[in-house]
């Protein structure tokens, strides 16, 4: 569940502060990817955690908060140990424009802020007190921080290979494979929670028959 995410986030950020503080040198560390880093990871943490601060209807998480307080703390304290201060003159990561194609994104899927008016101030806000740290460690470490907002679609590293020019299959292929094995596994729990209505149905009015006899 979401929850178990946060929680497991939390206690990674934590143990990200603990070992890069004990052992500074781990923060050159690259990954094997070009497109994935730690400081990106740790950066898509506070971001969601500060979308799920900011609320949506009928969804209470209140353990984002501690996520968000120790992704924070994590960021903070890196910068302070590298002497990364923050940029004078930032550029926001999201803009109104940006947050507009968010908000109807997360609607699309049946995820509404609950007070909308307030919801791009108030996620304004949380951004402020957390993205000058982590672009200051960004820039320092000359790594890309990820957009709200992908400018393009991008091809995730497990559907793309060096042959890929005269190879049988592509990332569109293989995108195309993946979200049907999803849609069928979603077609499946559909009707399997359909058949369990049903059932469940027919042994309650069964029972109300019984009573009624």
């Amino acid at each position: 569940t979401l929850v178990d995410y946060l929680h497991e986030w939390e206690t990674w950020s934590a143990q990200i502060l603990e070992s890069h503080l004990s052992y500074p040198v781990l923060m050159y560390y690259r990954s094997l990817h070009e497109r994935q880093s730690w400081l990106a990871a740790l950066t898509a943490i506070l971001d969601t955690s500060a979308l799920l601060i900011v609320g949506f209807e009928d969804i209470s998480i209140p353990s984002a908060r501690f996520t968000f307080a120790m992704a924070r703390h994590a960021a903070v304290d890196l910068a302070q140990v590298f002497e990364t201060p923050p940029p004078e003159a930032m550029q926001t990561r999201l803009s109104s424009t940006d947050f507009i194609h968010l908000r109807d994104g997360l609607a699309e899927v049946g995820l509404h802020f609950r007070n909308e008016d307030e919801a791009e101030q108030r996620l304004g806000d949380l951004c402020r007190i957390y993205e000058p740290f982590v672009q200051a460690l960004a820039e320092h470490l000359l790594v890309n921080l990820p957009p709200w907002i992908p400018a393009s679609r991008t091809v995730d590293d497990w559907q793309t290979s060096a042959w890929d020019h005269f190879a049988q299959w592509s990332p569109e292929k293989l995108e195309e494979i993946t979200h049907n094995i999803v849609d069928h596994r979603k077609k499946v729990r559909a009707t399997r929670e359909e058949e369990h209505h049903q059932h469940t149905s027919g042994a309650e009015e069964q029972h109300v028959e019984k009573g009624v006899s």
